[in-house]
């Protein structure tokens, strides 16, 4: 039989064969669902926005379905290029909380989310279940604005200078984490800092001092989203600070 190695009794060709339909088997399922991930039930991909400081998530089957999550200004895995519109309808209860129970429905919405070359480039919110002529109407409205390139370049720019704000932020807490940590390893080690490097004093190495916990000194500086510069100065406290290279 082609195929089957040149000396097998007939016991174990019969097995050979079992094990090699088997392998097939198993390669034919595992390219389905590679091929066919986002088919899969309870898979999807969320579009995170906000009504009235509530986080609202918009499930969605249109892209690669590895449950990712993303905001405004992000580039959505698996998301076509060129302009693109899609709508979702929700409902809300009376803490502005998602549901899907009708009998608990405070207040509903049309959400209109605009993909541009596959970034999540905005949303908008219509108060009410908008009817399909509506929605049609909508949808077109958006896409004409998109096509306009200078609409596109000012919100890419304003996501581009958000970004650049959060890793300023990441930086400094990055930073502000390393120096509790070398602060406290010195401490640790028995070493007097009390006179040493009192030029770069912060509030961290100040509560270290005095004894506080590092791990709590830690998550404070985790928890703060506007953290100082250096010298306890913020780029905000100078008003010529955006004039300057």
């Amino acid at each position: 039989m082609p195929g089957l190695p040149p000396v097998l009794s007939r016991k174990k060709q019969h097995w050979y064969i079992k094990t090699q339909n088997l392998s097939r088997l198993i390669v034919r399922n595992l390219s389905y669902h590679i091929n066919n991930r986002g088919s899969t039930v309870g898979m999807f991909d969320a579009l995170m926005i906000e009504i009235d400081n509530h986080p609202i998530e918009l499930q969605t089957k249109h892209f690669e379905n590895t449950l990712g999550h993303y905001h405004l200004g992000d580039s959505i895995a698996g998301a076509p290029s060129g302009i693109r519109v899609y709508y979702d309808l929700i409902d809300l209860d009376s803490y502005g909380k998602q549901i899907y129970n009708n009998e608990k429905i405070a207040e509903s919405h049309t959400v209109f989310v605009s993909l541009v070359h596959g970034v999540f480039t905005a949303y908008d919110i219509e108060t009410g279940k908008l009817d399909n002529t509506e929605i049609e109407s909508h949808l077109k409205k958006h896409r004409k604005h998109w096509s306009n390139s200078s609409h596109i370049l000012l919100a890419w720019l304003e996501f581009l200078k958000n970004k650049q704000e959060t890793i300023s932020v990441l930086n400094r807490q990055a930073h502000d984490v390393q120096t509790v940590i070398d602060y406290s390893r010195k401490l640790t080690a028995g070493k007097d800092i009390s006179k040493k490097y009192l030029f770069f004093e912060t509030k961290e190495t100040t509560l270290l001092k005095k004894g506080e916990d590092p791990l709590s000194i830690i998550e404070s500086v985790l928890k703060n989203k506007d953290p100082e510069l250096l010298f306890g100065i913020r780029a905000s406290d100078n008003p010529l600070q955006q004039y300057r290279l």
